[in-house]
């Protein structure tokens, strides 16, 4: 994604704006997620919403992500929602926009991640199966949960775009289930650049190519069928040649053009799948806000 956004960069004009990110080492800041999720099949629709908060603290090229308070908003119950919070700090390294790449500490990670599992309702058991089905998933698991919430904040910084102008991309997104990469297409728009308001938005939209998904799914899921249920291979083939599956995602950025942290992020990410006349969809949608970053001499 970041070499995406390098390459849209590069391909901007001279009077692009550029948007830096500008940290002091050694300072602190909070992030706070709000997440949603409305899932609908046939006549059902469940929804729930958590309030995530944690502290942010840089040193050098590491990250440390501490958890401080979870709470459930709507849907679940309170002990549903600590089931779904990391019980240790995430450290990891990120680049120049501050976007994550290596947990530093993974086997802790993995540690905390497994009791989340556990608390969801997911025992070791099922873990082990599922690493021996896909062993990229439990990889993908311990990602998405420790990075998400920072690459979707990341993703607009240290933009250098031209104003009012799209900048389309293409990428290849990989699939945590196996199958080959997914295409996608996708573009980042600068609307609105204010230097005395020290404000700049930055929009961002992507759709996973139709044909390419479903090829990748169902590649990943055949496979997936041959292993838990061989005798079935041929019905689940016939079942995901039908199969129709698409994602649309967007994200609006504010960007403090001082320091080019992304205060405020709000991200959307539909997708809808189907075989035949049985079709679900999975709404995500993410409000993530920042505190501008302290140093330890103004904190104290």
């Amino acid at each position: 994604m970041r070499l995406a956004l390098l390459l849209a960069s590069l391909a901007t004009p001279v009077a692009a704006h550029s948007l830096p990110v500008k940290v002091q080492d050694g300072a602190a800041w909070t992030m706070t997620v709000e997440q949603s999720r409305e899932t609908k099949r046939g006549d059902k629709v469940q929804a729930w919403t958590f309030l995530n908060t944690q502290r942010l603290s840089l040193s050098g090229d590491r990250l440390t992500v501490t958890p401080i308070s979870i709470k459930a908003e709507a849907g679940p119950s309170q002990q549903a929602a600590a089931a779904r919070t990391l019980s240790v700090p995430v450290i990891m390294t990120v680049d120049e926009t501050l976007s994550p790449e290596e947990i530093v500490n993974r086997p802790q990670v993995s540690t905390a991640v497994s009791a989340m599992l556990q608390g969801a309702g997911i025992g070791a058991d099922e873990k082990a199966a599922m690493a021996k089905v896909s062993p990229a998933l439990v990889d993908a698991t311990v990602d998405a949960l420790a990075k998400g919430d920072l690459v979707r904040t990341a993703l607009a910084q240290g933009a250098d775009l031209e104003l009012g102008v799209a900048t389309p991309y293409e990428d290849r997104l990989p699939n945590p289930l196996g199958g080959p990469p997914i295409l996608s297409k996708a573009s980042f728009t600068l609307e609105s650049y204010d230097a005395k308001t020290g404000r700049a938005v930055i929009s961002w939209r992507q759709q996973l190519d139709p044909g390419s998904t479903r090829e990748s799914i169902g590649l990943a899921l055949n496979a997936l069928t041959a292993k838990i249920a061989p005798e079935r291979v041929d019905e689940a083939r016939a079942a995901f040649a039908k199969m129709t599956v698409t994602r649309d995602d967007a994200c609006r950025h504010e960007i403090d053009i001082p320091t080019g942290i992304a205060v405020r992020v709000e991200c959307s990410s539909l997708m809808t799948s189907g075989v035949g006349d049985e079709t679900g969809q999975v709404r995500d949608r993410w409000i993530i806000t920042q505190t501008l970053p302290e140093t330890s001499a103004k904190m104290n």
